[in-house]
């Protein structure tokens, strides 16, 4: 009985210390260029074009569901070419995950691209959501995008109902904010299908333009949390579509000066810094001859009852003339001193060109 005793509770001790082993994501394919390529955590920094690496995680039985949220850290583009039909740049980036089971097979996939023209002046940052069913290949097909904005989570919600697979893909703009619906699709696949369940997760990234010589791109994103055991009791509540505009027309121009290239928003403040130097003079200028405007007045009031005097008195209207002719030659000295001073201050702004 003892010996019975002393067996039971060593199998519990050696339960007990057994590391509970859980499945992982193994690497598959790994190809092109990459600063960081792990399943949770992919980079490219710039001079690296484009790459692809392929996860799987084997099987999972009775799915009930998957959560995933991916966090963009960073995405960009810039034009190095010198050449105006190289003006164009762009960095993409897709994650796929794809759910395999019986008869059926989804992929979910994630685009995340920024976009920029006429060398960096005009710029867009977005996240696209794309659902296949039954798709050989990862081809994205395109839908309504949400634009970036400062925080850009993005969850993947596959949820079992009955024999129905509920997919949604929202992005969090903003934390503060209710997030954007990008897709929903509901597909009847059975109730054998949730018996055994495999998944593969794919991401490739690609700089994109210019012909004469490559632009360059960078991007940084994390895979910061999952859940392969996921049955949520309701969604979120995705943003009205009003909302939603109104909050892409604010977030597209916000994208839209971000773009702006260094060197440009240097030259656009030496000329609002030039401006606002020209502007000081104009009101020190002005100033004073305001404060001069009331004796302007009288003196032409003198001037001219002396001028009528004088001619009465000559019987001659040349001291008319000759008052209006100087009245003339002072307006026009004044405004063409004016010219000069502004031509003067534009030659040294633009002392480059």
């Amino acid at each position: 009985m003892k010996a019975k005793i002393f067996i039971g509770l060593w199998l519990v001790l050696l339960l007990c210390f057994i590391p509970y082993v859980k499945a992982d994501w193994s690497l598959v394919e790994k190809s092109g260029d990459w600063a960081i390529c792990e399943p949770n955590h992919w980079k490219a920094v710039a001079g690296q074009y484009e790459g692809k690496a392929l996860w799987s995680y084997g099987t999972l039985t009775n799915f009930t569901g998957y959560y995933g949220s991916i966090h963009i850290d960073d995405i960009n583009a810039w034009v190095t070419s010198p050449f105006p039909w190289d003006s164009s740049a762009g960095k993409d980036v897709y994650v796929w995950f794809e759910f395999i089971g019986t008869n059926t097979n989804v992929k979910v996939g994630i685009l995340f691209d920024k976009h920029v023209d006429v060398y960096g002046l005009l710029g867009k940052s977005r996240v696209w959501g794309c659902i296949l069913v039954n798709s050989t290949e990862y081809n994205f097909a395109y839908s309504i995008p949400s634009l970036l904005g400062s925080d850009n989570y993005v969850e993947v919600w596959v949820v079992k109902e009955n024999n129905i697979l509920k997919v949604k893909i929202y992005h969090y703009a903003s934390l503060l904010e209710n997030p954007s619906l990008l897709k929903e699709l509901d597909i009847e696949v059975g109730e054998s299908w949730f018996s055994n369940v495999s998944m593969k997760l794919m991401v490739y990234h690609i700089t994109w333009g210019g012909w004469t010589s490559r632009n360059d791109g960078c991007f940084e994103a994390q895979l910061v949390s999952e859940d392969f055991q996921f049955s949520p009791s309701t969604f979120p509540t995705p943003k009205p579509l009003s909302e939603n505009i109104w909050d892409d027309f604010i977030r597209g121009i916000i994208n839209m000066v971000n773009a702006i290239p260094d060197w440009i928003r240097g030259v656009l403040n030496y000329l609002y810094e030039g401006l606002k130097w020209i502007t000081s003079i104009f009101i020190t200028f002005f100033g004073m001859a305001f404060q001069m405007l009331p004796l302007f007045f009288p003196i032409i009031i003198f001037w001219f009852i002396d001028a009528v005097i004088t001619s009465i008195e000559e019987g001659s209207f040349t001291p008319i003339g000759n008052m209006v002719y100087s009245l003339y030659d002072f307006i026009r000295g004044v405004i063409q001193t004016l010219a000069n001073i502004i031509e003067t201050i534009w030659d040294i702004l633009t002392f480059w060109s």
